[in-house]
């Protein structure tokens, strides 16, 4: 198979992860109103046709106030250099803001990285006239081979793979030819990564605005039980204050107690057995600054 390295990329709050959720048919990324949800930079595969395309999920480049913003900014330029192709969304009815800006000129920084621009929210678009602006300014500043306006949610986003495979259709003897097998270690990882990013959500949906940004998951050990068909998983939520620690647990335990409730069942829907979670929280002292920590938890995806 011809491998496609890509990278979807852009601002807080666009729909990148609405959209990669989409295109891999299941849920893998965190879909959430607050900005900067995705934190982690990974990556996923997808077969169309006869390529297989390489997926860089990215945290939406922002203006960074900790070590932990700039190490994420850092990833989304590196999975461009490690990209052919990188997928820009932009919201329909935003501004090319200085953030949108800063992103456009990292792009533009790497050599030969073709872009595909993707509007997104197309279905709630109010001023059509200022869309038209951003879409003239925008053609002019990145040169796209393609542009797409989509609602990532009732769209059929196979127009978009197709587009994408036909551009690399006639210089595919040029991509890496990749065997099928050699995917099966790193699948195995990526559910580290997407039950660490169930459990975020699950704390995001029931603390809100009070701890979502301070925390970070790890998943201590899982262990599949063939026989009784049950997934046993240990994982550790970590944050950077007491009080922080008394929210996840709440009264009696009582939080904490529903964000394993609400993991649970998505997770059997995810993996189609029992689940048997256990969840512990614990303080790490400004961990989004301490260089040792950031890396630690998991934030060293690709180096």
């Amino acid at each position: 198979m011809y491998l496609i390295n890509l990278t979807i990329a852009g601002c807080p709050n666009v729909g990148k992860s609405t959209l990669l959720n989409k295109l891999m048919k299941k849920k893998v990324a965190i879909v959430s109103k607050l900005p900067q949800t995705t934190r982690n930079a990974t990556n996923f595969y997808l077969h169309h046709q006869e390529f297989l395309l390489k997926i860089y999920d990215t945290p939406g480049f922002h203006k960074p106030i900790n070590k932990l913003d700039l190490f994420l900014n850092s990833e989304v330029v590196y999975s461009f250099k490690q990209s052919e192709l990188v997928v820009l969304v932009v919201d329909c009815m935003q501004d090319i803001t200085n953030e949108l800006q800063e992103l456009i000129n990292k792009i533009k920084g790497i050599k030969n990285l073709k872009i595909f621009l993707i509007y997104s929210k197309i279905d709630l678009l109010q001023n059509p006239n200022k869309f038209s602006k951003l879409k003239k300014d925008l053609q002019e500043i990145l040169d796209p081979f393609e542009t797409l306006e989509l609602n990532f949610l009732n769209d059929d986003l196979s127009v978009l793979l197709d587009k994408i495979v036909l551009h690399f259709e006639t210089i595919k003897n040029e991509l890496e030819n990749v065997n099928e097998k050699d995917l099966v270690a790193h699948e195995a990882n990526n559910d580290n990564f997407v039950i660490s990013e169930i459990i975020r959500e699950q704390i995001m949906m029931h603390t809100y605005q009070e701890v979502p940004h301070a925390v970070a998951v790890t998943i201590e050990s899982k262990k599949y039980d063939e026989i009784k068909n049950i997934f046993h998983i240990d994982a550790n939520i970590v944050v950077e204050k007491d009080g922080q620690k008394k929210i996840i647990i709440g009264k009696q335990g009582c939080k904490i107690k529903q964000i394993g409730t609400q993991t649970r069942l998505e997770l059997l829907n995810l993996f189609d057995c029992k689940i048997n979670l256990k969840l512990f929280c614990k303080v790490e002292k400004n961990w989004r600054n301490n260089d040792f920590l950031i890396k630690s938890l998991g934030y060293k995806k690709w180096r």
